[in-house]
């Protein structure tokens, strides 16, 4: 169909309207500003390990820094070997660059143990996790604390690692400077070897001072009771190491250098095996007694006047095949620089000269409660030793002194057996023909002549006497015959004398064996 030219449409083209498109283009670029400042302002996503998730709730448990939220618990997902559960935490952009690998994580909730009571705050609000910057690189994974530390990481002081075979101690042990709480322990762990269990302490500033090179670390439990030498020793600490126990310290050499943050340090079982350890270091000898060595057991002491000098390392038995006769050697060890002090320049030939001009060993009793004994060495100047024997195992022997029991029982029964030799019967006889040979002489002075009677008649009135005393003294010694009562008394007397000094040997000997028959009985 054909149409008017008039019915046509005009057809007019439109100018170009590309402003409109600003519109999306804005919304679009307001949006993508939008977007990324919502992620920047989120932060980093940190991992965190846990034992248990108890008390954690996702959206709700806060991350705190001294009680200020500074992230968000978002997710908490189970590990593939189920031992552990990983706590996925959005820290604030403010707070990522803090957030470094020696940064500790550990969740507070209500805890009654050792150190009293805590988290008392979170009854109501719910348990959050706290965490504790410290120095290094970034890091976005953590393992978490099961507990909280007891010492945080700003507090001036020194934290040590003590190494030792046993345990016995749990966090929070105290640590004591002569008897003043100093410290605690932080952590425990075993080594890789299963061997060795190292703690983790501090020590607090200003008591950190004390530790240098020469300090030395060992256990406190509480109460310390033993039974040697020296008697009953009993000795006890605060309440809370006897509960708990507690490790100490001392510094013999305030000048040694000082240590850093990490040393490593061995941990003894109590002071006394300190003393010993260094006591053993000294220079070693044998020492060969003849009679029993009951109570001599190692760790006693040898002494010098009173004063230790050493101890006994071991007590053996072998059989001498020179001799054919079982031998008892004791090996000691004597600390030489305790006799003459630190600054003599050579402690060890001053002690060998003292061996040469007589210093011995005697073995004493330490106490009759306990029945232990110890090594005395004592001065016998009377009898130097100009070379000092071996033993076999080519350690010098030093000489030994009798017991002063054995020694006393010995000269009373030297004495006896003197007395049981003297010719009682010979002296009493010599005796009666010695009067008799008298009264001869007397009987002769009859025929003086007489001129000599008046010189001589004041010697027989003396004689007279002396006949008259030697009578008596001749019916005396006829009691000393065999037989008479007079010899069976003094015979007796001897017996008895003897039978004494042998009683006095049985009981030295029965008190060396077993000094617990004082108090006890057989």
């Amino acid at each position: 169909m054909n149409l008017p030219a008039s019915e046509f449409p005009e057809i007019t083209t439109a100018k170009a309207r590309f402003w409109i498109w600003l519109i999306p283009l804005t919304a679009l670029v307001a949006g993508g500003w939008l977007l990324w400042q919502h992620y920047a302002q989120r932060g980093i996503l940190i991992t965190v390990s846990f034992e248990t998730a108890a008390g954690l709730v996702p959206g709700k448990t806060q991350l705190r820094f001294k009680d200020l939220a500074i992230g968000t618990l978002e997710n908490i997902d189970l590990a593939p070997d189920l031992s552990h559960i990983s706590a996925r935490i959005r820290v604030h952009r403010t707070m990522q660059h803090h957030i470094t690998e020696s940064s500790r994580f550990w969740v507070v909730r209500p805890r009654i143990d050792k150190q009293g009571i805590s988290g008392l705050n979170t009854l109501l609000s719910g348990a959050y996790i706290a965490i504790e910057p410290g120095p290094g690189k970034p890091a976005t994974s953590f393992v978490g604390l099961e507990n909280p530390p007891l010492t945080p990481s700003e507090t001036p002081g020194l934290r040590l690692v003590l190494e030792t075979e046993s345990g016995g101690l749990d966090v929070g042990a105290p640590i004591y400077y002569r008897k003043i709480q100093v410290g605690a322990v932080e952590a425990l762990t075993v080594s890789s070897d299963q061997q060795r269990i190292f703690l983790d302490i501090f020590v607090r500033s200003p008591y950190d001072a004390h530790i240098s090179r020469a300090t030395r670390f060992w256990r406190e439990t509480g109460v310390d009771f033993s039974l040697s030498a020296e008697g009953i020793r009993l000795r006890t600490e605060s309440l809370e190491s006897l509960l708990s126990g507690g490790i100490a310290f001392d510094n013999p050499d305030p000048e040694a250098p000082r240590v850093k943050n990490g040393t490593h340090f061995p941990l003894f079982p109590n002071f006394r095996e300190i003393q010993s350890r260094s006591m053993q270091m000294g220079l070693p000898f044998v020492v060969y007694f003849d009679g029993s060595v009951r109570g001599l057991s190692p760790g006693a002491p040898v002494d010098f006047r009173g004063v230790q000098i050493g101890e006994v390392l071991d007590v053996n038995l072998y059989y001498d095949q020179a001799t054919q006769a079982l031998r008892i050697p004791v090996r000691i060890a004597i600390l030489t620089r305790r006799l003459t002090g630190p600054k003599h320049p050579d402690p060890d030939a001053l002690f060998m000269q003292m061996l040469h001009q007589g210093l011995k060993a005697r073995l004493e009793m330490g106490s009759l409660l306990t029945g232990q004994l110890f090594v005395a060495m004592e001065m016998d100047p009377a009898n130097p030793v100009k070379e000092l024997p071996l033993s076999p195992e080519g350690i010098p022997v030093i000489p030994t002194l009798p017991h002063p029991i054995a020694q006393l029982t010995e000269n009373a029964l030297r004495i006896l057996n003197r007395i049981r030799e003297l010719p009682l019967e010979g002296i009493a006889q010599n005796t009666i023909t010695t009067l008799e040979s008298a009264r001869k002489l007397m009987l002769r002075m009859e025929d003086i002549p007489g001129d000599l009677r008046p010189v001589f008649q004041d010697t027989r009135e003396v004689l007279a006497g002396i006949n008259t005393t030697l009578d008596q003294l001749n019916a005396g010694l006829a009691t000393l015959q065999q037989g008479s009562p007079l010899y069976m008394e003094i015979n007796r007397a001897a017996q008895e004398l003897a039978e004494s000094a042998r009683a006095i040997r049985i009981l030295a000997e029965s008190l060396e064996a077993r000094p617990d028959t004082l108090l006890y009985g057989k």
